[in-house]
């Protein structure tokens, strides 16, 4: 399995979390040609503790967001395979290997991409044990072939499919850039995998505003394809209204009355932000018209 795979880790002020996933990282059993910290214009210690450890570090002078950190290690690496690793997440040894091995399993170029399963190890507080629950970024205990999407927090792709597919989208900050790759992956014939084999702890903590935050920046993303405003409208909100719906199962199911408000605060602001941004669009539309 003589594979050349370099690995990346995207950091945002991840000063909390970047010591126990860089030492996860070292601890691979699978060689690594390198491993690269990308600095996304962090305000905190980030670079400087990551500089403590035997690891190449690029400091970017802003905040870019991830799309553009993702290209900026596709420029630096040269390795067949480039894997990421979100810089909150600590995998277990045998991460790579296992996500390098189903390369080998399905011996087909048309493979480009491989990712793993992200654990939740935070689940003390009410929006830690309802991120867990609602929002688990993993699809399963099942090995799985194209499913919608690999997250970017613990994948391995292969760099010169990645370039030739124009790499990933500028416009995505700090959401959706994974999942617009995984889709234009697809889109052209190629196959990604699924394999809970290979793990990651979350070291992730949301606060309740800090959870809501995040959940109206994905619902933000979210995918619509529609140039009329009002379709677009209405779509966003059937979206929404389904991922509510989808959310209240768990909370019935759990019987937990304090999950239910967190999910219906969730809503109700993504339906908020949807009806304003719709107006806002109405009535630049409008001004473009005239």
């Amino acid at each position: 399995m003589n594979k050349s795979v370099s690995l990346y880790i995207p950091c945002y002020n991840a000063e909390k979390t970047i010591s126990e996933c860089l030492e996860g990282a070292l601890a691979q059993i699978y060689p690594l040609e390198e491993i690269i910290v990308i600095d996304d214009g962090s305000t905190d210690d980030t670079l400087l503790i990551a500089k403590q450890y035997p690891v190449r570090t690029i400091s970017l002078n802003k905040n870019y967001g991830l799309g553009y950190v993702r290209n900026v290690a596709l420029l630096e690496i040269k390795s067949e395979f480039v894997a990421s690793l979100d810089a909150d997440c600590v995998p277990d040894k045998d991460w790579l290997k296992n996500l390098l091995e189903e390369f080998d399993n399905h011996q087909d170029k048309m493979v480009v991409g491989v990712g793993g399963k992200l654990i939740e190890s935070q689940k003390n507080s009410l929006a830690d044990s309802w991120r867990s629950k609602h929002r688990p970024q993993h699809w399963g205990e099942t090995l799985a072939v194209n499913p919608p999407y690999l997250s970017g927090s613990n994948t391995v792709f292969r760099r010169e499919i990645i370039v030739e597919l124009g790499q990933y989208s500028l416009q995505y900050q700090t959401n959706y850039e994974d999942v617009d790759l995984s889709q234009r992956s697809i889109y052209c014939g190629y196959r990604l995998i699924y394999t809970p084999k290979a793990q990651v702890n979350h070291l992730r903590k949301d606060s309740f505003w800090s959870l809501i935050k995040a959940n109206q920046k994905k619902h933000y993303y979210c995918e619509y394809n529609s140039s009329n405003t009002l379709k677009r409208f209405f779509l966003k909100c059937k979206i929404n209204f389904l991922q509510f719906n989808k959310d209240i199962k768990v909370d019935i199911r759990d019987r937990s009355v304090l999950g239910f408000s967190i999910s219906l605060v969730i809503f109700a602001i993504n339906a908020l932000s949807d009806f304003i941004l719709f107006i806002k669009q109405k009535n630049n539309q409008v001004v473009t018209e005239i």
